[in-house]
């Protein structure tokens, strides 16, 4: 593990995460991040968990402190602990070992003694939260002297960072015999004069000590601390067992030309030909035999998926995904950064040396500057003309909505929030909850209690034209009147325009079906004609069909992908959340024809479409649809079943 005192992340990224890499770290700990609400330093190979952050005031020019956590992709860990200058993370290890707890923490300047006092407080109640069911690993820039590695002076809150850790059973690593490295932090005095201090210190807990293979004081990597790299032999930390990466359709070689998609129609007509005839035949031997019609449906409505993954694998194709690696170094910058290290190593000589001049330093001190300042700059001129690339090709695809919001984010990406809530939450009673369990469960509760109505909140729900529609149900039901746009079998017209309004490039639900994917095998992709002998459209009309007769819904079409929006205020508030929920596509496209039952629902209030509104037009209006459908039997409709 590491710990590296920043000062500016952002130009240093690429350099933190080579460094990192060459000395095999899992997880590190960042302090003076300088950044404010940047969630873009995850890739492929990182994952950056923000702490706390200072926004900036309107007269500064940058953002002062700030804390967070790299940790390497595959390996289990979660953040357990986020306040000002202060963050703990719980590593999970191998080989039913104790997880271990690293807290990092950024203390203010060594005279401020009850800043220090404060901290140390908070310090110690996580130490004993943790310690009884972990090891625990402090590590962080004290800002406190304490006569080690190289550094000849001792203060007031070195004394007192001894003290607090020996009370808290913690040892120091910095006064281990495996501790490489003079001073930890570099700096120059008003005449020019090259100093070292050593402020960055490791701790651990008593039963770790045996475990502590090497301590190192590596390089500073632009800024004025070292990058501090702490070895454990015998310890590993235990894999996720779900990969970073998952695999998806090749959604970019759906056909463009009318060439392309009469060729790729072909196939799923031809598939989906072959299915309708299985699938009436399986469904007549599965009724025979006495099986459940819930049980059908759902054997109906996963091997209507089957069978187009089938000609998805054929014309498309898979790919693995995950978060896009940012560029790495390239050989120009390689190179800068290889001057960057000699010129380094050249002035921690000169300034260990006792017999270097103060010209002699000073020089080391210009060298090493001009040498990062040309690393910095070309870091610099590459992300503008990346974010020039960008530009021109936002430009290009003005025609093109989807690519252009994608070529837009990628610009705007570091600017804007985290739409993802935060390892931690608010409970009910106002505390901060940064357990993952009990995080997950108070989302759980939130969500559940969102679901459960209560009387007090169903008068926002459009009373009167509920109890109209109710109403007018009722004498319906007692007049038996035929309602042929509700009793029919649904026809192959009416889902080739359900599929026709489906918006291409949606999230799937839980099935994974993709609606642009079906919109092309549906053959309704730039044409508003349903053609004879449309199989994906039959087989569709079949699924439909058997559960509007059978009155029993496959399983996956009444579950669905939960996930919060963020929309304002505190992020760690449950309630400042707007949840979507992801169906499956194919029982969007039967709830979207179950809502054209104009003739018996009538008008929306207000003039809106039913499937517009959120509130009673959407789910009311589906209610009171089924409480009629549902209360009359078969033998009442027009029509029979297809399949008898």
């Amino acid at each position: 593990m590491g710990h590296f005192n920043a000062q500016s992340l952002d130009p240093k990224e690429e350099l933190v995460k080579e460094e990192m890499k060459k000395e095999g770290v899992t997880h590190c700990g960042i302090c003076e991040t300088w950044v404010y609400k940047n969630g873009g330093f995850s890739d492929q190979s990182w994952v950056w968990n923000a702490g706390h952050e200072l926004q900036p005031g309107p007269d500064q020019s940058r953002v002062s402190r700030g804390m967070g956590t790299f940790t390497k992709r595959g390996y289990t860990s979660a953040t357990v602990h986020v306040s000002e200058n202060l963050m703990a993370s719980r590593l999970e290890l191998n080989a039913a070992e104790l997880p271990i707890y690293v807290i990092e923490t950024h203390f203010t300047k060594s005279d401020d003694t009850a800043g220090h006092v404060e901290l140390w407080k908070r310090i110690e109640i996580l130490v004993a939260e943790f310690e009884v069911t972990g090891h625990i690993v402090l590590m962080g820039d004290f800002n406190a002297h304490t006569q080690s590695n190289g550094d000849e002076t001792e203060d007031a809150a070195g004394r007192r960072m001894v003290k607090k850790t020996r009370k808290m059973r913690l040892e120091m690593v910095n006064k281990m015999a495996v501790c490489q490295g003079k001073f930890s932090r570099f700096g120059e005095t008003s005449a020019g004069v090259s100093t070292g201090t050593t402020i960055d210190y490791a701790f651990v807990s008593q039963a770790l000590v045996v475990r502590i293979k090497s301590m190192k004081l590596g390089q500073t990597l632009g800024s004025d601390h070292s990058f501090v790299t702490l070895r454990m032999r015998g310890l590993s930390m235990a894999e996720t067992s779900k990969s970073a990466l998952r695999e998806v359709w090749r959604v970019e070689n759906l056909p463009q030309n009318p060439k392309e998609i009469t060729s790729f129609v072909a196939v799923f007509q031809q598939i989906m030909g072959d299915w309708t005839a299985n699938a009436r035949t399986q469904i007549m031997m599965l009724e025979a035999l006495g099986i459940e019609a819930n049980r059908v449906s759902d054997i109906v409505e996963w091997s209507f998926q089957s069978a187009l993954d089938k000609g998805s694998a054929l014309k498309l194709g898979t790919k693995s995904v995950g978060p896009k690696a940012l560029p790495m170094l390239d050989s120009a910058m390689r190179v800068l950064n290889d001057h960057r290290v000699v010129c380094e190593s050249a002035l921690r000589k000169v300034m260990v040396n006792g017999d270097s001049t103060s010209e002699v330093r000073a020089k080391a001190v210009e060298l090493y500057r001009d040498a990062k300042n040309a690393l910095f700059q070309a870091t610099r001129r590459r992300k503008e003309t990346a974010e020039q690339q960008t530009f021109r090709q936002i430009e290009e695809k003005q025609a093109d909505s989807k690519l252009f919001w994608a070529r837009a984010s990628r610009i705007t990406g570091r600017m804007k929030k985290s739409i993802s809530p935060p390892p931690m939450v608010l409970d009910k009673e106002g505390k901060v909850e940064s357990d993952p369990v009990e995080v997950l469960k108070v989302w759980r509760r939130f969500s559940a209690e969102m679901a459960d109505m209560t009387s007090e909140e169903e008068g926002i729900y459009d009373d009167e034209f509920k109890e109209a529609t109710e109403s007018r149900l009722k004498n319906l039901r007692k007049l038996r009147i035929e309602q042929p746009i509700l009793d029919d079998p649904i026809t192959a017209e009416e889902v080739f325009r359900a599929v026709r309004r489906m918006k291409m490039g949606k999230a799937p639900g839980v099935d994974g079906v993709l609606s642009s994917i079906l919109r092309h095998a549906a053959d309704a992709v730039g044409t508003n004609k349903l053609k004879p002998g449309n199989s994906v459209i039959e087989a569709m009309v079949l699924m439909f069909n058997y559960v509007f007769y059978k009155e029993e819904w496959p399983e996956r079409w009444g579950s669905g992908i939960i996930f919060p929006l963020y929309k304002q205020d505190g992020r760690l508030e449950p309630g400042n959340y707007r949840p979507i929920t992801l169906l499956s596509i194919s029982s969007g496209k039967y709830l979207a024809w179950s809502l054209k039952a104009d003739s018996l629902i009538g008008p929306s209030p207000q003039g809106q479409s039913r499937t517009s509104r959120v509130a009673f037009g959407g789910i009311g209006a589906l209610q009171t649809r089924f409480s009629y459908f549902v209360r009359s039997s078969p033998v009442e409709r027009r029509g029979t079943c297809p399949l008898s």
